[in-house]
């Protein structure tokens, strides 16, 4: 081997030593260089043999060569560590446990900020949380005080909605936190945060609502705002641009309402800790349906409005009072008439006057004896109308007077059929029909207060009935009477057209539309069409299957006791399995006159009833059996024979009219404090419709609009293989359904029958 300088290496003697870390040979200087005597490159480690930089250092040459340097092979990452004195140099298990040390205190670091952000998190969130239920308790607690007292008093209810908006703003702003931001990501949090956001702007809308709630209010007023700026009527003339800016506010009012119900739609109410929001929000979900359909209830009416109340040129309605003592199909006879006109909303009366003593300019000559009182007039009757009733007078000319053109029942009919006569009679030409009786005055009076009236003294909502359509029966004669009402009406018609208490007299009067004592003809389509819709018109149902109930009253002669009837219907419906059905219907009236005439029959004072009682049939019906005619009827055969009551035949055919309905009629005649029952039987091919899993028989009811309300007793008997299902309204007696209703307005029932 040739020989080397000291302290060179020659890498072929290299070999690798055990992994032990050697002492510092003290004859070795500190500083001695290390060098590399042979410039070959360095060879890499023999397989299976570990790097230098990943072993330990290992001597170098030969053994005995005190001066030979000692060189350790190292990775890169490694070399402060081959830097670094031999006696700095540590076990690798003090090392691991150093890192294991160090991992240990970023560990807990971690942990600990976890647990910070934890705590922050769970006293942020719980700190909103508070703030705001004790907000929206506040501000729901304000809206309901809003709410009780926003008809009544205005400034106390612009308080209240501006509280709850002010703690409205204070729960948003506790929502609006950091933590309830991170909640609102967080899975377990996320429903409850979201469901919190939705209720919130559910109840901004409610404020913003109540708003223009107020703002409507306001309008209403009789004579200004409380802001000074002009309401929707005063001085006898109504304000066009401010009903227009109200119809427009009730239409924010819906689209806000929309709006709300979208956002309560949205909540979930299943999170952590909501146990009480489905509660509150079905409750405020009902509430937001509630305004909604009232306002869309209310908007096509207040569109109307302009264009009737004279917008687009002058407008002028016939207006009767009618007379319930003498009942006639579509309501009572008209007892006192008049005309309003309206200009751009400028209300023009006229004098209300008794129907009987109105002077017709255009009548036909008349028996000198009848005076001027109802005399016949010419006057094209409505197409299909089957209740238009002939006369024949001089000349051969065919005329009616005006006090019968309302007998059909349905005021669609009925009310075009007066605004007919009205012309025939007077030239004049009228733009609609506004048909009120007594009992609609009644409910005007009991919000307005009572009336002073020459010959009646004090009439109000207590008296009327009995004093306009019983006792001024008894104590005076026709022409007195005629005096008392023109000027009973005078001061009805008076308080009706005054500013004061506005929104409470259409409430009033709306609220007896359903029950027909309220009734509107309007010429204009699209006007009469949106009264149908609203049920302002009077009409009559139309179903095509099903038992329709109503019965209707026709004064049949000169007594004037029809406001003291009660009545009720009975019937039994037998259902066949094809859906057919044989109906027995019992139509029972008591007459609660008093006997006033000692014997005279056709009497304005008699207490006799004369009654022509009308039946609605469903379509397709065809009577089977009637009660045979009586003799007698409407002289005193009855008196003499000793008889409480008598019928007479029931018409044959039935009346049908343009829309297919087909009516019975029959007269019955009741001596005063008499009961007398009609009874017939008819059939009727589609009473029931099959279903999956049986068939439903639907009831239609249709109110008359007589002082009392009439009382109906049904009865299905289901057909064999059949039983009747209880169900909404509907008893199961025996194993026949039972349903009871009362004819106060429109109503069906539905009976379900199952097989087996």
């Amino acid at each position: 081997m040739a020989s080397r300088a000291r302290g060179a290496v020659d890498f072929r003697d290299c070999r690798v030593t055990a992994p032990t870390r050697p002492r510092p040979d003290p004859e070795l200087p500190r500083d001695l260089p290390v060098t590399i005597s042979d410039q070959r490159s360095t060879p890499p480690p023999e397989p299976g043999r570990r790097s230098g930089g990943f072993g330990e250092p290992e001597r170098l040459g030969d053994p005995g060569d005190a001066g030979t340097a000692k060189v350790v092979w190292t990775h890169p990452l490694d070399e402060i560590e081959s830097e670094r004195p031999a006696e700095a140099l540590r076990p690798r298990w003090w090392v691991r446990r150093r890192r294991l040390l160090l991992w240990t205190l970023v560990a807990l670091l971690v942990v600990g900020a976890l647990a910070g952000f934890a705590t922050w998190l769970a006293l942020g969130l719980q700190d909103s949380a508070k703030k705001v239920k004790t907000s929206a308790t506040a501000a729901q607690d304000e809206l309901t005080a809003f709410k009780d007292v926003a008809r009544t008093d205005q400034a106390a209810a612009k308080s209240h909605l501006e509280a709850a908006a002010l703690q409205l703003a204070s729960a948003h702003a506790a929502a609006d936190t950091p933590q309830m931001h991170i909640a609102g990501k967080v899975p377990y949090a996320k429903i409850p945060v979201s469901d919190l956001g939705h209720l919130l702007t559910a109840a901004d809308l409610s404020v913003e609502a109540g708003r223009d709630a107020l703002d409507v209010a306001a309008a209403v007023q009789p004579k200004t705002t409380v802001g000074g700026a002009p309401g929707i009527y005063s001085n006898g003339s109504f304000n066009i641009p401010v009903l227009r800016q109200a119809t427009a506010k009730a239409e924010r009012i819906r689209d806000l309402m929309v709006r709300a119900e979208r956002e309560l739609l949205a909540v979930d109410g299943t999170g952590v800790k909501e146990q009480e929001v489905p509660g509150i929000r079905d409750k405020a979900l009902s509430q937001a349906r509630d305004l909604r359909r009232q306002m869309e209830s209310a908007i096509p009416l207040l569109q109307i409005l302009p264009p009737a109340l004279g917008a687009n040129g002058p407008k002028t309605y016939l207006v009767t009072i009618n007379n319930q003592a003498e009942m006639h199909g579509s309501g009572g006879a008209p007892l006192s008439v008049g005309t309003v006109t309206l200009t751009n909303g400028l209300l023009g009366l006229g004098t209300p006057s008794s129907t009987s003593d109105y002077v017709f300019p255009k009548a036909l000559p008349q028996p000198t004896a009848r005076g001027n009182a109802n005399p016949p007039l010419l006057w094209k009757p409505v197409k299909g109308d089957p209740f238009y009733a002939v006369g024949t007078y001089a000349n051969g000319k065919q005329a009616t007077p005006f006090v019968t053109a309302g007998l059909n029942p349905d005021f669609r009919v009925a009310g075009e059929s007066m605004a007919r006569a009205w012309q025939g009679g007077t030239g004049q030409e009228v733009d609609g029909v506004v048909s009120l009786d007594v009992s609609a005055i009644r409910q005007l009076l009991a919000v307005t207060g009572p009336v002073q009236a020459p010959g009646y003294g004090e009439i109000n909502a207590g008296n009327i009935a009995q004093a306009l359509l019983a006792d001024v029966y008894a104590t005076a004669d026709s022409p007195a009477r005629h005096q008392l009402n023109a000027a009973l009406m005078g001061a009805i018609v008076q308080r009706l057209a005054s500013g004061e208490q506005l929104t409470d007299k259409a409430k009033a009067l709306a609220a007896v539309a359903p029950g027909r004592h309220l009734q509107m003809w309007m010429k204009d389509s699209s006007l009469q069409q949106t009264l149908t819709e609203n049920g302002f018109a009077g009409a009559i149902s139309d179903p095509d299957t099903g038992d329709h109930i109503a019965v209707y009253s026709q004064n049949a002669g000169l007594t004037k006791v029809d406001a003291l009837q009660d009545r009720t219907v009975d019937e039994v419906v037998r259902l066949a399995a094809d859906g057919s059905a044989a109906i027995t219907r019992t139509v029972t009236q008591h007459n609660k006159a008093a006997d006033r005439t000692h014997g005279v029959i056709k009497s304005e004072q008699s207490g006799w009833a004369r009654t022509g009682l009308i039946s609605l049939l469903p379509k397709g019906a065809k009577v089977t059996k009637s009660a045979p005619a009586e003799s007698g009827l409407g002289s005193n055969a009855a008196i003499v024979a000793g008889k409480s009551g008598m019928l007479s035949a029931l018409e044959k055919p039935l009346l049908v009219d343009a829309l297919g309905r087909p009516w019975a009629r029959q007269t019955v005649q009741i001596a005063p404090g008499a009961v007398l029952g009609q009874e017939f039987s008819f059939s009727a091919p589609k009473v029931a419709v099959p279903t999956d899993t049986g068939m439903t028989v639907t009831l239609t009811y249709d109110p008359d609009n007589a002082l009392n309300v009439t009382n109906t007793r049904v009865v299905v008997i289901p057909p064999a293989g059949y039983r009747v299902a209880p169900g909404d309204g509907v008893q199961v007696l025996a194993g026949q359904g039972v349903v009871n209703v009362a004819l106060d307005r429109q109503r069906t029932v539905s009976v379900s029958l199952v097989k087996g």
